[in-house]
């Protein structure tokens, strides 16, 4: 069970002593009569008889959230494609142009251009698209200005077909050379309302080339890996073991950050649009793998970021 970690509230139940007989808590009345005896003589013996088991509590895991505290901007107009890796145009995806108080909703033509107008004021909007189990999902946002043309931007193929390793507690899934583990006692949150069919409930991933990455992928946050995980917004509490393979060649030990594209308006993990640090990660001694150091992990799937720790 996720909870969102804005501050904690406390809630305290009293139960009041019942005194019979002017008796005080913790003190026997001395008005027990014989026959009060004598039934409690007659009742049955329970202290061997089996107690059903009870259910083991949920486990539960903090998620950061944040406060959007961004005035409304004027916009008219945005358009732009979108293409995959290869450069090819991606048809019939989600491409909308989504604030936090309002989105327009919209898909990308058969070449995979769209063209979203209306007048309207909107709070931090983005430039939103990808469904997170076809193609990745990536919020670009937008500067303040009515007209926008974000040009050519990029997202990578996901489910590229139906089969592979479903996702599951208790066990390890593999796509593509990274491996996701979810421990048996995990509780996992499938995305039903976006991915109802059960045949969807595969895990994916695909590393993005650095060549490709589109404006989502900001500067500021110094990220040196971009790997897209599926299908989006499925949970995982506690977080799942990440392993990716060691593609930068970075030395042993390396100690690694690993952050998540929020592309939710709910703010979790970072603001929307932006990217926050999730788990922290290690190159294994033999240099061949990235790992989540235990007690972190990916808690949730979508596009993630990484970067070494060093000189941060």
């Amino acid at each position: 069970m996720w909870v969102d970690r804005v501050g904690s509230i406390g809630l305290c139940v009293l139960l009041p002593w019942c005194v019979a007989c002017g008796s005080e808590p913790g003190v026997k009345s001395d008005a027990a009569s014989q026959d009060d005896l004598d039934a409690s003589r007659d009742k049955p013996d329970r202290k061997n008889e089996p107690v059903a088991p009870q259910p083991e509590p949920e486990p539960e895991c903090e998620v950061p959230q944040f406060t959007d505290d961004s005035e409304a901007q004027a916009f008219e107009e945005l358009r732009g494609s979108v293409v995959d890796d290869a450069g090819k145009a991606v048809a019939g995806i989600t491409a909308q142009t989504c604030g936090t108080n309002l989105c327009l909703q919209g898909e990308t033509d058969d070449t995979g251009y769209v063209l979203h107008q209306r007048a309207i004021a909107l709070r931090r909007p983005a430039f939103k698209y990808g469904d997170g189990l076809r193609y990745a999902q990536f919020a670009f946002l937008l500067p303040d200005q009515p007209v926008i043309d974000v040009g050519e931007q990029t997202t990578v193929p996901l489910l590229t077909g139906k089969g592979g390793d479903r996702l599951e507690v208790g066990a390890e899934m593999t796509s593509r050379g990274v491996t996701l583990s979810i421990a048996a006692d995990a509780q996992l949150s499938l995305n039903l309302l976006d991915f109802p069919d059960e045949a969807d409930h595969v895990f994916t991933a695909y590393e993005m080339p650095r060549a490709v990455w589109p404006d989502a992928v900001a500067d500021q946050y110094d990220l040196e890996r971009v790997v897209a995980l599926g299908p989006l917004k499925t949970e995982i509490c506690p977080p799942a073991e990440v392993r990716l393979p060691n593609s930068e060649g970075w030395e042993p030990d390396t100690e690694v950050e690993i952050l998540l594209h929020v592309t939710d308006v709910a703010h979790h993990w970072a603001l929307y649009g932006e990217w926050g640090q999730v788990a922290d990660a290690v190159v294994s001694e033999d240099g061949a793998e990235v790992v989540t150091i235990d007690g972190t992990g990916v808690g949730q799937l979508g596009v993630i970021g990484l970067r070494r720790s060093s000189g941060r």
